[in-house]
């Protein structure tokens, strides 16, 4: 491979494992660590039609830039640099963001194999009382719907 290639390789994968540790830890954050009540209040359809072209996260400045007291001039340049490339992020972002979701929902179905049935009904039971989208529950249930488990 030429150098060239394996740094467009090597930047793939840390985009794609950037990605993949967000997702995860949203979807952590969501099974165990916010409370019931305020996955209900959320609209979890709404999470997805996010856009950064949407509000202030097309300008945002990255935090640590944001700290170095950074002049007015320097601001307004920062937001007009942020406003090229967001869009570019989001729009490569949404291409990834299909596979990252199956591999997550690949990864939860032969988790919960692992785990008791007790303890299956519980999460099913959290996923469907936080409204979770029943095309994600049926990905994530698949394996154990199908009697289809791998071997411990």
């Amino acid at each position: 491979m030429t150098p060239r290639r394996d740094r467009l390789g090597a930047l793939a994968l840390l985009l794609v494992s950037f990605i993949a540790g967000g997702a995860a830890g949203v979807a952590a954050d969501r099974a165990w660590w916010r409370p019931r009540a305020e996955l209900r209040a959320e609209d979890p359809r709404r999470a997805h039609d996010r856009q950064p072209s949407d509000g202030p996260e097309l300008e945002q400045i990255p935090t640590p830039l944001e700290k170095l007291d950074l002049t007015d001039e320097e601001t307004r340049r920062l937001h007009t640099i942020a406003r090229r490339w967001r869009p570019q992020a989001a729009t490569a972002v949404a291409r990834i963001r299909p596979i990252v979701s199956d591999l997550e929902n690949d990864m939860f179905a032969e988790m919960l194999c692992a785990i008791s049935k007790d303890k299956q009904d519980r999460y099913l039971h959290a996923l469907q009382d936080g409204d979770a989208d029943s095309v994600m529950i049926a990905k994530r249930f698949r394996l154990i719907r199908t009697n289809r488990c791998p071997p411990e």
